[in-house]
């Protein structure tokens, strides 16, 4: 886990936070808004550094990431924030781990 967010911490900005949610589950938060191909990018990045990490000798490492974008428009409460990524974090255990899946709400 210290290898992991250590190494997720590398990939974004000053500005960008990346925590320990609980367990074995990382959260980053980005204090900005970013583009939906830059947060896929990220998404896709975080995977191959989690891939490339060596922690043991022949351990492999891999992370499933559920991602919860708002459009601008949207009020945002923490709880729902929180849900909506945890919904996508399964999606993208469901779709067979080491990826993830993104979930977009704009306004209704």
């Amino acid at each position: 886990l210290v290898a992991c967010r250590k190494a997720s911490k590398a990939r974004f900005r000053a500005t960008d936070d990346v925590a320990r949610m609980g367990g074995d589950e990382l959260a980053v938060f980005y204090k900005s808004p970013a583009s939906l191909d830059t947060v896929e990018r990220r998404a896709q990045l975080l995977n191959e550094t989690a891939r490339s990490l060596v922690v043991i000798e022949g351990l492999s490492i891999t992370i499933s990431i559920g991602v919860a974008v708002y459009s601008a428009k949207v009020p945002v409460d923490y709880q729902d924030f929180y849900q909506t990524a945890d919904g996508a974090l399964y999606k993208a255990k469901q779709q067979g781990r080491d990826g993830y899946a993104l979930t977009f709400k704009q306004e209704s």
